[in-house]
């Protein structure tokens, strides 16, 4: 593993954004909005912070993924404030190894055994889709993608992935679920979607879609549970209950049925994963916390979600949204019988079925017809056939098998502490794969990561002393 901080000494990059920075700022002062002016001189102080220490950027990157409604800069789809970071970082990086030649940047991993296959089929197939644009899209995305991946193995330190990396996760995810919560209950718009229009509303955060904010606050469970039974602090100890039942708050404002089914089978896994760090004393506070959240929960939430989860098992009656699923198979298995080995071009489902005509039955008069499949292996199935979906799922083996390595070579060098961090991880990221059968992202963000600290906690586990990093 590499040490991130570049070497010191004149670079003559901060001359010229410094230049930029002043040009700028006195071009914003004779704009109607002059205050927009301390905009380049914090955004050039930031600069500097990431050119020092690159791992900062990367955990700002990790920070702003709950709030995907607001990173898009100016409205514009390819201006994202994550996009910046990232070639900020990539353009230092390059610098350091141009200027030290022994740099090493710790790429090596089995998981590209994988992965790069998969890009490179993905490529041969879309060239030959029926919506070649929209396939062409999603490869240079998953491109985009697999660097994301890289920079995480590249630039989370030994500090980074114990504590930073799970306190960045906590804080950002939290924040979106409180602000979910202030949406859903106080009629906020831009927290909420259908505030004062038809339908229910649903908790969104700062995110898009409240399924998002759904798998964001289960794959933030583990990490808070972590922080309630290992932190001996009692203060700390409050603050992780308290941000428990502010990310399940946050779960009920999204009205998400796989969300809640999730929930129950992480419990589960939380409780194998922590039971043997807790003392009988703090059993029966958990215990009793758990009588307290039912009784919450059963005065504060709305009837509409109890009726909502209740609709699960009254499929093929009234629920829409459940039928409207099971079309997605229809069309999934349709597409997937005209092309089962290579499949039809990735990231293509939904052009298929909004050419299909069970699509006049399913979706709603003025909404879009073009819809995701809401399962992540299913396009990939789509798009990519049989080849793809193998390739995909062997990626997805390896993290979970890197996961499972560390944890055994932590335990062996009775590294306990950073055992119990890895299990975190692997918890959170088996949770991951759970939802994504019910949820498309073909590049969700959070997978990216796992996948990236899978192999960060696998070379952890193999260094010879526990302070090289």
């Amino acid at each position: 593993m590499n040490d991130t901080n570049n070497s010191k000494g004149f670079n003559p990059v901060y001359v010229i954004a410094a230049a930029v920075t002043i040009g700028l700022s006195l071009f914003l002062l004779t704009t109607h909005k002059p205050i927009l002016a301390v905009a380049p001189g914090l955004g050039l102080v930031f600069f500097f912070l990431v050119s020092r220490n690159l791992e900062l950027g990367y955990m700002a990157i990790i920070f702003s993924l709950p709030f995907a409604a607001y990173r898009n800069i100016g409205g514009l789809e390819y201006l994202r404030l994550h996009w910046i970071l990232a070639f900020c970082i990539v353009f230092f990086l390059a610098i350091r190894l141009l200027t030290d030649k022994q740099e090493k940047l710790g790429l090596s991993s089995k998981l590209w055994i994988w992965l790069m296959p998969y890009l490179a089929l993905s490529l041969v197939v879309s060239m030959y889709s029926a919506y070649p644009k929209a396939a062409m899209k999603t490869v240079i995305l998953q491109a985009v993608a697999y660097l994301f991946i890289g920079l995480g193995m590249i630039l989370v330190t030994r500090k980074g992935f114990k504590r930073i990396l799970p306190n960045v996760i906590i804080a950002s995810i939290s924040t979106g679920s409180f602000l979910a919560a202030l949406g859903f209950f106080f009629n906020i718009s831009w927290f909420a979607e259908k505030v004062g229009g038809g339908g229910f509303k649903r908790g969104l955060g700062a995110t898009t879609d409240p399924n998002s904010l759904s798998l964001m606050i289960l794959f933030v469970m583990p990490f808070l549970a972590r922080m309630l039974v290992k932190n001996k602090r009692t203060s700390i100890r409050l603050l992780a209950l308290l941000l428990i039942c502010v990310n399940l708050l946050g779960l009920v404002t999204t009205y998400s049925r796989g969300g809640m089914l999730l929930l129950v089978l992480l419990s589960t896994g939380i409780a194998f994963t922590y039971a043997s760090l807790l003392s009988a004393r703090y059993l029966g506070l958990i215990l009793a916390l758990a009588g307290f959240l039912v009784v919450g929960a059963i005065s504060v939430i709305p009837s509409s979600y109890w009726e909502r989860q209740a609709s699960l098992v009254s499929f093929g009656q009234k629920d829409r949204s459940l039928k409207r699923r099971a079309s997605y198979l229809i069309v999934g298995w349709e597409r997937f019988l005209a092309s089962p080995v290579f499949g039809s071009g990735p990231g293509v489902f939904k052009k298929y079925y909004a050419a299909n005509p069970i699509a006049d039955k399913m979706v709603r008069s003025g909404h879009d017809r073009e819809r995701p499949a809401h399962n992540t292996y299913l396009e990939v199935l789509v798009g990519g056939g049989l080849m793809s979906l193998s390739l995909f799922l062997g990626a997805l083996i390896q993290g979970l098998r890197n996961y499972n390595r560390a944890i055994r070579n932590f335990i062996a060098n009775k590294n306990n502490d950073m055992a119990m961090i890895t299990k975190t991880y692997r918890l959170s990221y088996l949770v991951l794969l759970f939802f994504l059968l019910l949820f498309s992202d073909l590049f969700q963000k959070y997978l990216l990561v796992t996948l990236a600290m899978s192999q960060v906690a696998l070379n952890l586990s193999l260094e010879n002393h526990e302070g090289v990093k």
